[in-house]
């Protein structure tokens, strides 16, 4: 037995008949169940590839968080390094004062004692190189704190040890002229009146005009005519210590100026109450006259 399908359209004119045999209604069928099927077999597959690609993209970003990760790790270790490396450096410069210190410090100052070998040993375990393969990122942050406090340390030492050199900088350890004594710190017969009084520093005899050096380093707070000094030269050390230089023929500095030990700051002469050339050169500490043989090392 057969279907008919009559199709009429709206025109009404041209009716169209479609016959349908029951062998035709079950290939219909049988298309219609099948491509039911493909399109359910295309959505399962397409929702299966979305699983997978947003699996993939999630992997991704794991990776790039595991790359910056390990690219921060890297950084961090660059900086331990090169932290590592100022603090030999930083090693190193204190070994360099240490030993010029120790080399400067004669009679007069006791030397700085130097790392014992116990010391060096220990010294050299917390400089020795480090296996950044097998480092964790815990323990790169603990490496790192203990390097950080160890600069901390080193430059603490180092300032306290530059200033110690400035210290010995500024103490008037050497001769200002060359010449002989002829007269000493304290009380001895005045020239002038024969009577006893006390002579605040030392009288060098020397040839006229004959350099007068600054003994330390220091700044000039007084060059010109004083009384009996005559020609007057007085330099402020710091440290409480100041020097005096009588007498001279020619000043060669002026108040203000910077001096470093060595440096000329006058000529010997014999102005103010002198009775030939000569240096008077006193030391003053805090305010009190101290014997210029005591710092003098060489």
């Amino acid at each position: 037995m057969n279907y008919d399908i009559f199709l009429i359209p709206e025109n009404n004119f041209q009716i169209r008949k479609l016959r349908l045999s029951p062998r035709r209604i079950r290939l219909l069928f049988c298309a219609a169940v099948a491509s039911i099927f493909l399109l359910a077999f295309n959505v399962v597959g397409f929702v299966h590839y979305w699983s997978l690609y947003s699996s993939t993209e999630e992997d991704r970003a794991a990776i790039k968080g595991y790359e910056k990760e390990r690219s921060d790790l890297l950084n961090k270790m660059a900086s331990l390094e090169s932290a590592v490396g100022q603090t030999e450096q930083l090693a190193g410069s204190l070994a360099a004062m240490v030993g010029t210190e120790r080399a400067s410090l004669q009679k007069g100052i006791g030397p700085i004692p130097l790392p014992s070998k116990s010391d060096k040993m220990d010294i050299a375990s917390k400089t020795a190189p480090l296996d950044l393969a097998s480092l964790q990122p815990a323990k790169v942050d603990s490496l790192q704190d203990r390097v950080l406090t160890l600069q901390e340390k080193i430059k603490e030492l180092t300032k306290i040890q530059q200033d110690k050199l400035t210290y010995i900088a500024s103490t008037p350890s050497v001769w200002p002229v060359k010449g002989w004594v002829t007269s000493e710190f304290g009380y001895r017969r005045s020239p002038f009146t024969m009577a006893s009084d006390f002579h605040e520093g030392i009288d060098i005899a020397a040839a006229w005009g004959t350099p007068v050096m600054a003994p330390a380093d220091g700044v000039v707070t007084f060059a010109g005519v004083r009384g009996g000094y005559g020609n007057l030269v007085v330099i402020d050390h710091g440290f409480g210590i100041v020097t005096r230089f009588g007498h001279t023929s020619q000043i060669l500095v002026k108040e203000g100026d910077k001096v470093t030990r060595g440096t000329k700051i006058a000529l010997v002469g014999t102005t103010g109450h002198s009775t030939g050339p000569h240096l008077h050169y006193e030391i003053h500490s805090d305010g009190v006259p101290v014997d210029p043989m005591k710092y003098i090392l060489r």
